[in-house]
């Protein structure tokens, strides 16, 4: 079982993410680790709404919730209109060479199905203080 973090940080997560099954793993998965999951959208819409509200640091956004590539786009507006950070996750083992993701230079990549350890030490360098410089 993951380690709860200590901080006295609190750090506003939103999940991009079709797939309900995968989106409430993740929220039980941020919820041990200390995070709080500012909410779960499926897709573009509800994630602007939610971040015009939430203002989140963080993203886990799936690269193809909803159409192809949309996820890419909402990530896009999230950087540029929140200065949200992104992990990108995705089924795709290309998808970190994508040119668009590289654009936005996302924290990390993770591929479905991911390990949660790999998930906590992307959001530990999402979190990291050299991070938000």
């Amino acid at each position: 079982m993951p380690q709860t973090r200590e901080s006295n940080t609190v750090t506003n997560i939103l999940i991009v993410e079709d797939q309900m099954v995968i989106a409430y793993f993740l929220d039980d998965l941020l919820d041990d680790l200390g995070y709080r999951v500012s909410g779960i959208a499926r897709n573009g819409r509800e994630a602007e709404s939610m971040a015009k509200e939430e203002r989140p640091t963080i993203a886990m956004v799936d690269v193809s919730v909803a159409a192809a590539r949309d996820g890419v786009e909402i990530a896009r507006d999230l950087v540029e209109k929140y200065g949200t950070r992104i992990i990108f996750m995705s089924g795709h083992d290309d998808v970190a060479d994508w040119p668009e993701v590289k654009a936005l230079r996302p924290v990390a990549v993770l591929g479905k199905p991911c390990l949660p350890a790999h998930i906590e030490a992307a959001l530990r360098a999402a979190d990291a203080p050299a991070a938000s410089a």
